[in-house]
């Protein structure tokens, strides 16, 4: 698995719910010590990340604080046991030997839930550069209202199973999640403004951030497979959404909405959708949907996926014009998202766009295999927390 430097892909949202301000005038209000300091070690720990080494000199070098603060900073991480002092560089000229410096990824721990499978709810722990130290699941009824005690069941089981100190939790849900850690609006869960971040540190005793799971599995894309930093993530499951990640920044939106493309409207005469709309993207590719069509009608299997990739290419050409987008990622059960429907997307793609302008788009699956909202999702943690 490969990593990335963190501190070149910040999430929009911030833990405390603040977002990124747009000047640099405004990033200079409010700002105090504190401030100060957790920008500065961040920067230390995102030039360590995930397995660099730096002397003390080239920390001062490349973060551009004097040697004194760098020093200060570098102490302070020492001390909390997040970096070491391991290995010499042989002086290019005279003096001494450099101490390197090198993160240590397993100083803390994280704790990442996914939520958004209708028969189970899966987590696992982390280090701090993603290695997969536990797993666990619990088991739901598949009804909704999702009831929030396997959550927490499966949080304490987890807790439990910490073996350093624990960075946070993260949990990664369908549905729109505001900067506070509400879902303001989960259909396939049944939820409408739940805070669900609150409920579960009150519960568990850590700190935790929660994220729309089409999100994270585009950073977990970006951060450890393949993902470019301009790219659109498509996730087809039960139900549809996206993430966009527009140079390595997730787009999150004015609303936190950002991505929620399954109820789109795309064909007026289609389907009657459970939101109440006819003919919303979802029901026209998600997975049960393309699951009944192939049962009713499996001898035009490649007529019925091309049919739904081509749907999906359509409704993408705005946004990848819009944006300028290249990098196509479509997750889904390779059963169904298979080399017919994403060449239905990739042709339906390139037949609507100005390849002068915008250049060869790719549409590929994602590098990553499995974990991806779980492992998007313990990087979040860390950045929200570290970086």
């Amino acid at each position: 698995m490969s990593t990335t430097p963190l501190r070149d892909t910040p999430l929009e949202a911030r833990a405390d719910g603040a977002q990124p301000c747009a000047t640099g005038h405004d990033r200079l209000r409010g700002v105090g010590p504190e401030d100060v300091r957790r920008r500065n070690r961040s920067s230390v720990i995102g030039l360590l990340y995930p397995d660099h080494s730096l002397s003390r000199a080239d920390v001062a070098k490349h973060t551009g604080l004097s040697k004194s603060s760098a020093s200060d900073v570098i102490t302070s991480l020492l001390d909390d046991g997040l970096i070491r002092e391991e290995g010499m560089r042989a002086p290019s000229g005279p003096g001494r030997p450099a101490i390197m410096l090198h993160l240590v990824p397993d100083a803390r721990q994280i704790i990442a839930l996914d939520i958004s499978h209708t028969s189970h709810l899966e987590g696992i722990v982390t280090n701090l550069t993603g290695r997969i130290l536990a797993r666990d699941e619990v088991p739901v009824d598949g009804g909704r209202p999702l009831d929030i005690e396997p959550i927490v069941s499966l949080c304490l089981r987890l807790r439990d199973r910490l073996t350093a100190p624990a960075l946070g939790v993260g949990v990664a849900t369908p549905g729109t999640v505001d900067g506070r850690g509400v879902v303001v609006k989960a259909a396939n869960l049944g939820w409408r403004d739940v805070d669900l971040a609150s409920l579960l540190s009150e519960r568990v005793g850590l700190p935790v951030r929660v994220d729309n799971n089409a999100n994270v599995s585009a950073l977990a894309e970006l951060q450890y497979g393949a993902g470019q930093r301009n790219m659109i993530f498509v996730q087809i499951a039960r139900g549809l959404g996206a993430g966009m990640i527009i140079d390595n920044r997730i787009v999150t939106g004015t609303y936190f909405s950002a991505g929620e493309i399954g109820h789109v409207a795309v064909d007026d005469t289609g389907p009657i959708c459970g939101c109440g709309k006819r003919g919303c993207l979802e029901t026209l590719t998600s997975l049960p949907v393309l699951r009944k069509q192939l049962a009713a009608d499996p001898s035009h299997r490649d007529r019925i996926l091309t049919q739904a990739g081509s749907i999906l290419g359509q409704m993408l050409s705005m946004p990848i014009a819009m944006a300028g987008v290249a990098d196509i990622v479509i997750s889904g059960d390779p059963e169904l998202i298979d080399d017919t429907f994403l060449a239905a997307v990739s042709y339906a793609v390139s037949t609507r766009i100005d390849a002068d302008f915008l250049g060869k788009v790719v549409v590929r699956r994602p590098q990553l295999d499995h974990d991806m909202a779980l492992l998007g999702e313990s990087a979040s943690v860390l950045r929200a927390t570290l970086l």
